[in-house]
């Protein structure tokens, strides 16, 4: 119990005036795997495979009593089939092909079936392909070059800033990766990776009926980025440096509110070991200190035509220092 006093305004927080998220559900997942490797010929290699899911669960709203079971998503087929082709031990091909699938979070509706008018929902189903090639042109160099796509049936943002979920429809996404490690020298390892990105919509509207089709998906940002080096002059240390970018997105699903949440940081951490099973390890978070925010618009909590932009500040530079022990 904590009494508080502001001014001559005494708060009770023993005693809250309204409670919210009360309440208790259960998510019960299980599911069956199977999958078979196939050497078709010395150089090339094929493997299929198909999972099925199931989802079961109920949820009790304590505060009003209230109780549901959970969306009736049935078995959710999930085939795949991967190929990997490797003319010589420094190239190889690779092609991906699958399906993948999204289902609803949160413990009220629309995830749970609370009310006698809520609408069903099925799982979102994504099917994805990749492309791509890794390559080992010299000793101690790896890279690694992927084009990809994934296309999605229903699709629904979970978002953690206000607990709701927001309909996207169809969507589209494909991209660009790049990944190169480099191992300079027994001490000296190097590894950059980027990756381009885009997210549209292929088929949806808002609830007043505005179509949101070739709209970008908020929250997607256009490009990742990260580069690190790590050094280890003797057994005893290591010290690794490593920086991660992302560019700025959308925040609403008509786009019409800017885009924001371009940040660079940096992150540094150094290990001593002490033995084979000890080691000292000093940690620091965004080592320059910048600011950044995850940002989202707000038109949920805020009243009717006052939706606005929302922030939550990233953490600044923090400094850890831990004690590894190995039992």
């Amino acid at each position: 119990m904590c009494t508080c006093r502001a001014g001559s305004t005494t708060t009770s927080f023993s005693q809250p005036t309204t409670t919210s998220n009360d309440d208790s559900h259960s998510l019960d997942n299980s599911a069956v795997f199977v999958q078979a490797l196939v050497q078709a010929t010395p150089t090339l290699r094929l493997v299929p495979g198909w999972r099925i899911d199931r989802f079961r669960g109920d949820t009790l709203i304590n505060t009003s009593g209230l109780r549901g079971s959970l969306q009736d998503y049935g078995p959710i087929n999930q085939p795949k089939l991967s190929m990997i082709w490797s003319p010589s031990a420094s190239t190889s091909v690779y092609a991906n092909w699958g399906r993948t699938f999204q289902i609803l979070t949160g413990s009220r509706a629309p995830a749970y079936l609370t009310s006698a008018s809520q609408a069903p929902f099925g799982a979102s189903i994504n099917t994805g392909q990749e492309l791509g090639v890794k390559l080992a042109p010299l000793d101690g160099l790896e890279t690694r070059v992927a084009l990809w796509r994934q296309d999605a049936t229903d699709e629904v943002a979970n978002m953690p800033s206000t607990g709701t979920t927001v309909g996207l429809g169809r969507t589209r996404r494909q991209g660009l990766d790049l990944q190169a490690t480099l191992r300079a020298s027994e001490q000296l390892r190097l590894w950059a990776s980027h990756s381009l990105q885009e997210a549209r919509v292929v088929q949806a509207y808002t609830a007043s009926g505005v179509s949101l089709a070739g709209k970008e998906v908020f929250s997607t940002p256009r490009h990742i980025s990260n580069l690190g080096i790590e050094y280890s002059p003797d057994a005893q240390w290591r010290l690794t440096l490593q920086g991660r970018a992302q560019g700025s997105h959308y925040i609403d699903d008509l786009n019409a509110q800017g885009k924001h949440g371009a940040h660079v940081l940096f992150d540094l951490s150094v290990r001593r070991a002490l033995s084979s099973r000890a080691s000292l390890d000093l940690q620091v978070r965004n080592l320059a200190d910048r600011q950044h925010a995850y940002t989202w618009y707000d038109n949920f909590f805020w009243p009717s035509g006052s939706a606005q932009p929302m922030s939550s500040p990233g953490a600044p530079r923090s400094v850890t220092l831990a004690l590894n022990l190995k039992m």
